[in-house]
């Protein structure tokens, strides 16, 4: 309280009964003003401690959504006869990374099930090598949270290899890149992408489920139903569409 309102107030006590009801109206006005600020430092306290746990929530959200998509890689892996890569080290680091091992085969070239126009180039062809190499190098920087890395080796083999049988696997896992940085503009361009150059590769139902989530994540609820729904009716039966299904019951629960 200033020096100027504390001789006020005392001025106001030393008056008849009159000067003595306005000091104590004044008092509890003092009181209140002081009660109020109190209450709002606590509210801006409560505040900062929302959004640090929002930040912390937003961040186990996306480790389990790139853990999730470790698992998806796997299985894939194990589809197409190649080894996922191994992370050795502590995490961040990308040191030691075990090329794909390719499936026995005659005359054929590599198939991973992209869907994209097979390459006339033998097993042996430095090519072949060194896209595999730069797709799973982009894999473990992804893994290891490098995101940036991730994007510029993805980047790099669409570029350097447009139209061969990473191109497309590369292209998706560059939307995923951005959609786990959260640069939804950057991830539904790579998705839709997927969609357009390559719409015979099994990457596009997952591709055009991701282009769902991104609405999702931007609250466009009657675009995102739109979409998850586009997916289960094209592809009945698949995993997209039985996650596309699970976020539709997802959204009825949360009234969206």
């Amino acid at each position: 309280m200033n020096k100027t309102l504390c001789f006020f107030l005392l001025s106001l006590s030393a008056l008849p009964a009159f000067g003595q009801s306005a000091s104590k109206a004044l008092m509890d006005m003092v009181d209140r003003i002081d009660q109020l600020k109190s209450e709002i430092q606590q509210l801006r306290g409560d505040a900062e401690r929302f959004r640090n746990d929002l930040d912390r929530i937003q961040e186990r959200q996306q480790s389990l959504y790139l853990d999730l998509d470790k698992r998806l890689l796997n299985l894939e892996g194990k589809a197409t006869g190649s080894t996922p890569p191994r992370i050795d080290g502590a995490a961040g680091s990308a040191k030691s990374v075990e090329p794909p091992v390719p499936p026995e085969r005659s005359v054929a070239p590599l198939d991973t099930g992209s869907g994209v126009e097979p390459s006339t180039q033998e097993p042996n062809d430095p090519d072949v090598a060194q896209q595999e190499n730069i797709y799973q190098e982009a894999f473990v920087f992804l893994n290891n949270g490098r995101y940036d890395e991730a994007i510029a080796g993805f980047s790099r083999l669409i570029e350097t290899y447009p139209g061969t049988e990473y191109a497309d696997n590369a292209q998706y896992w560059l939307g995923e890149t951005y959609y786990v940085k959260r640069d939804f503009t950057a991830a539904r361009d790579n998705f839709n992408q997927v969609m357009e150059k390559y719409p015979d590769s099994n990457k596009v139902p997952d591709a055009l489920l991701k282009l769902g989530y991104i609405e999702y994540e931007l609250s466009e609820w009657k675009r995102a139903r739109e979409i998850f729904n586009s997916v289960i009716q094209k592809y009945p039966g698949s995993n997209a569409a039985q996650l596309a299904q699970n976020r539709l019951d997802r959204m009825r629960g949360e009234r969206h």
